[in-house]
């Protein structure tokens, strides 16, 4: 079809191909076995995952500690024995 100027008439348009689609039917509410995921169960989820990551430097830290400790001592115990 031509198009015309408004002072000719109303403007035209040819026909589109095909009809608009149709909207789809609401979204139904997610069932309980799949609550929504959210930010602030990401955030959650990471926050647990970073404190048993301290957790365990924690357990490490600890036994570096100890086997330091044990090291030191029998040659803390030989510099404090008096010499003969």
């Amino acid at each position: 079809m031509k198009k015309t100027n408004h002072q000719d008439g109303p403007v035209s348009y040819p026909p589109t191909s095909s009809p608009a689609p149709a909207l789809s039917p609401p979204c139904s509410p997610m069932s309980d076995k799949h609550p929504p995921y959210s930010l602030l169960d990401e955030l959650d989820q990471r926050q647990n995952e970073v404190l048993q990551q301290l957790e365990a430097l924690d357990q490490r830290v600890e036994t570096l500690l100890r086997e330091c400790l044990n090291r030191r001592q029998p040659t803390q115990e030989m510099a404090a024995s008096p010499s003969s």
